[in-house]
């Protein structure tokens, strides 16, 4: 039973440093797509955030590998007493990661997870005031257009009054 546990407990902390390394994967990819979101005056850089809490990452996730196991699988050493011909566990023990590791890479989970929350809010945020800008640029193009519009209707009008000129002088323009 206690290998059965040791091994299930190993694969919960391989799968949180897996966790780790997808989450390290996907905020460097998204800080990298996206390097100059404006940052929101008096609250934090979260480019910036995201970039310091990867290397915070990239530490924990190089820390759990230098394990004595080497962030395998293989938690237990077993002495085998052999017994009438039989094969018997004489002992084992269970080597687990320090309870300060655990911790801090349940913090960085924690953390990783609220900067994302944070860059995806920004985001909105900034998606929203491009949006706006780019409202008020067509509206200014509108307006533009009609002015021109104005302009070339203005401009066919004399355009008419001249040829109506011409002909009442007895002048003709070829078509």
């Amino acid at each position: 039973m206690l290998l059965e546990q040791a091994v299930q407990e190993t694969d919960l902390q391989d799968e949180s440093i897996r966790e780790l390394a997808g989450t390290l994967r996907e905020m460097l990819g998204t800080a990298n797509a996206i390097p100059d979101l404006p940052v929101i005056p008096n609250t934090t850089d979260v480019i910036e955030a995201i970039s310091r809490q990867s290397l915070q990452v990239a530490s924990l996730i190089h820390e759990y590998t230098k394990l004595p196991w080497g962030g395998n699988s293989v938690l237990l050493l077993l002495d085998l007493v052999k017994s009438n011909n039989c094969l018997f566990v004489g002992r084992a023990i269970k080597i687990q990661i320090p309870g300060d590791l655990k911790s801090r890479i349940e913090v960085c989970r924690k953390n990783c997870a609220a900067l994302k929350d944070d860059f995806y809010s920004r985001l909105h945020i900034d998606t929203n005031t491009q949006v706006k800008e780019t409202n008020t640029q067509v509206k200014e193009m509108n307006t533009q257009v009609k002015e021109t519009n104005t302009q070339v209707k203005e401009a066919n009008t004399q355009l008419k009054e001249i040829k109506t000129g011409l002909h009442q002088n007895g002048t003709f323009l070829l078509p």
